[in-house]
């Protein structure tokens, strides 16, 4: 009978460690899925992603009118996308997925150097900013062009100064010399009518102007203008 109380109570105690151990193993299994949970809840609170699209880091740019594009991605909805040319905002928009819009290069004359920068918010009002630099070759630089009256010309006055017109240019700036005398005349359309009582030979050239600057200035004309009898 001792042997048979003693086989009994050994069986006894193996069953409790054995209850023992699967209890912790089921707690070491339930609390590897919640760190899991956890990471992918952490995961999804990461804040857009933005990747350039075109152009790229340094890359030169030579066309007048330039089409930026960019992508950006979240496991939220995005909310605000925002793409600038150094100080001047280009573009902004509450949709999402893949964004692009129109530089018009031919304005940024003052340098040839150039920061990109987009920001993106999601709904839950994270932000990433993301900047590129690039550089402007000279072919971007687009001006207007003189059309009347021709190089070289002899006129007398009234003179009707006109050029090219220059896509969403707020005004012109011409730059008129006779005989020695400056006029800078600052016309809202391509064209301005001139008539001084002085007379010689002449040079002008005219350049466009918009919020973002202005382009560079035309080549330059000559003229010469006769007394009028």
């Amino acid at each position: 009978m001792t042997f048979i109380f003693h086989d009994t109570l050994k069986m006894l105690i193996f069953l409790q460690e054995y209850n023992v151990k699967k209890i912790i193993i089921s707690l070491i299994l339930v609390a590897s899925i919640f760190m899991v949970s956890c990471s992918s809840s952490t995961k999804s609170d990461e804040s857009p992603t933005i990747t350039f699209v075109h152009p790229q880091n340094n890359e030169t740019i030579t066309d007048s009118i330039y089409t930026i594009e960019v992508s950006v991605a979240d496991t939220k909805s995005i909310i605000y996308v925002e793409i600038s040319v150094d100080s001047f905002c280009l573009y902004h928009t509450p949709t999402n997925k893949n964004y692009t819009c129109e530089w018009q290069t031919y304005w940024f004359t003052d340098s040839a150097d150039h920061t990109i920068k987009v920001e993106a918010i999601d709904s839950d009002g994270k932000t990433t900013t993301k900047s590129i630099n690039v550089t402007l070759s000279d072919e971007v630089y687009i001006t207007p062009k003189p059309l009347t009256p021709a190089d070289n010309a002899t006129l007398q006055y009234p003179i009707d100064l006109s050029w090219t017109a220059i896509q969403d240019a707020d005004s012109y700036d011409v730059d008129l010399v006779i005989n020695g005398f400056s006029f800078y005349p600052t016309p809202l359309t391509n064209s301005q009518t001139i008539n001084y009582t002085i007379y010689g030979d002449a040079t002008w050239k005219v350049k466009a102007v918009d919020w973002f600057g202005s382009t560079k200035y035309s080549e330059e004309y000559h003229f010469t203008v006769t007394e009028t009898k």
